[in-house]
């Protein structure tokens, strides 16, 4: 009988003036996990003049070794994840926040995955919500991401999610994965530095993972995503005016193309959003009828986008700050980027 190959893994985390009681009980889902491999966990402090990590790992981390990283300042979330990435030394990578839970099966059944699959560089679990007491919350990740696009969930819907052409398609344009659910091959991580500072961590790793060799979508449910005041989303972030969206989003979403196209090995698929992100600028920049039409026939590239910037100029203010509100109330209602 020949000895499995046990792949090490790298638990990932990063910390920043964390509620302790969370993060107690992430820390002890963590040494929980039933993974037979080897595991070690490396933590990021990202707030080292407020908190000190130290007693807590001591108390709670007392299966596998660990090793807490810092600079003296805070860094940001992406650019944490990216420390983090440089010093990983398992073979896999799972990402991991400091407030959610994970089940004790969840590097167990997702290393096994990727040991079977060898030629898939990421793959990502399910997530069920909890609330801030830990009370279980009503459907799952994938669930609520079926239920905002009006489809439904089921074998076809995850067989769909994880077909090559629909995420090369995805991916570029919304973060669909989160961090907390991917376990990610160290090379492809390694590939992935450094991070670009205008997305979140887990949207460029799964664009890169995807062009690396594949993304997988798990059916499994492997860790609960605890949903409070805090949560970090990137979803119009920092826009309070139009003058900002145009500024920030606007100029943000066109950095991120050309990060990805210049980066990664994507030949012509981006060829139609570079023309659709040239005509969303020229029509920003000067609101004519050449501008607009230009805008209005690449509509198919993101439909919804397209729309509501042609309309963007001509909203009054108060409108607009009623669409913002609605759009932060929906991102925290499904716990989504």
């Amino acid at each position: 009988m020949t000895m499995e190959i046990r792949q090490s893994v790298t638990i990932a985390l990063a910390v920043y003036r964390p509620q302790v009681k969370w993060l107690k009980e992430q820390l002890c889902s963590l040494n929980r996990q039933t993974y037979a491999g080897k595991l070690d966990l490396l933590v990021w402090n990202d707030s080292p003049k407020n908190f000190a990590c130290a007693p807590l790992l001591k108390k709670y981390i007392t299966r596998f070794s660990y090793r807490i990283l810092q600079n003296g300042k805070t860094n940001g979330v992406t650019a944490a994840f990216a420390a983090l990435t440089a010093q990983a030394g398992g073979d896999l990578i799972a990402y991991c926040d400091q407030d959610d839970i994970w089940d004790s099966r969840k590097i167990e059944v997702m290393a096994a995955f990727m040991h079977e699959n060898p030629a898939v560089s990421a793959c990502h679990c399910n997530a069920g919500y909890i609330d801030e007491a830990g009370n279980a919350l009503p459907n799952t990740l994938y669930g609520r991401a079926a239920k905002l696009s009006g489809s439904l969930l089921n074998s076809s819907a995850i067989e769909k999610i994880n077909d090559r052409a629909y995420q090369e398609k995805c991916f570029v344009n919304k973060n669909w994965a989160l961090g907390f659910c991917m376990l990610v091959r160290r090379t492809a991580a390694k590939a992935a530095l450094p991070f670009p500072p205008m997305v979140f961590h887990d949207q460029w790793l799964e664009l890169v993972a995807l062009f690396c060799g594949g993304f997988r979508f798990l059916p499994e449910t492997l860790a609960f995503h605890r949903l409070h005041g805090k949560n970090s989303s990137e979803t119009l972030h920092g826009v309070t005016s139009k003058a900002d969206y145009y500024a920030q989003k606007l100029e943000k979403d066109a950095r991120f193309l050309q990060e990805v196209t210049r980066r990664l090995p994507c030949g012509e698929i981006y060829a139609a959003e570079l023309s659709w992100m040239a005509a969303r600028k020229a029509y920003a920049k000067s609101v004519t009828l050449s501008s607009a039409h230009r805008l209005f026939a690449l509509r198919h590239v993101r439909r919804g986008v397209t729309l509501f910037e042609l309309l963007l100029p001509f909203l009054p203010n108060p409108l607009f700050s009623a669409i913002l509100r609605l759009t932060r109330t929906i991102v925290a209602r499904f716990g989504i980027r």
